[in-house]
C-alpha cells in the first residue's frame, strides 16, 4: 500500500508540474504576441504620423485638397502616391524582421505589478 501511496504521489506530482510548464509555455507566447503587437503598433503610428504631419505640409504641391488639380499637382501626386507606398513597404518589412528577431528571445510580461497593504493591526 504504501508503494501505491507513493507511486501516486510521483504521478499527481507530475501531472501538477507538467501542467505549470504548459501554463509557462502558454504566458511567454502570449507574452511574445503582445510584445509583437505592441511593437507594430508603436511602428505603424510612427510611420503614418510621419506620413500625415509631410503631408499636412507639403499636400499643396500634388493638390491635396483641391478638386480640380493642374496637371502638374496630378503629375506629382503620382510621384507622392510612389514614395507613400514605399515608404510603408519598409516600414512594413522592418516590423517583420523585428518581430521575427523578437520570436528568439524568450519574453515574459511583468505588466503592472500591485501590492496590497493591510491597514489591520
Amino acid at each position: 500500500m504504501r508503494r501505491e501511496t507513493q507511486d501516486d504521489f510521483e504521478r499527481n506530482r507530475k501531472i501538477v508540474q507538467d501542467r505549470k510548464n504548459r501554463a509557462s509555455k502558454l504566458a511567454k507566447e502570449q507574452a511574445l504576441a503582445k510584445l509583437q503587437e505592441d511593437v507594430k503598433k508603436a511602428i505603424m503610428t510612427t510611420m503614418i504620423a510621419s506620413l500625415d504631419i509631410f503631408e499636412n505640409e507639403y499636400g499643396e504641391i500634388w493638390g491635396i485638397n483641391e478638386k480640380n488639380p493642374t496637371s502638374k499637382q496630378v503629375r506629382e501626386r503620382g510621384i507622392w502616391a510612389s514614395v507613400r507606398t514605399e515608404i510603408l513597404d519598409i516600414g512594413n518589412d522592418y516590423i517583420r524582421k523585428l518581430q521575427n528577431n523578437l520570436s528568439l528571445y524568450n519574453i515574459e510580461y511583468v505588466g503592472q505589478e500591485t501590492t496590497v497593504i493591510s491597514t489591520n493591526k
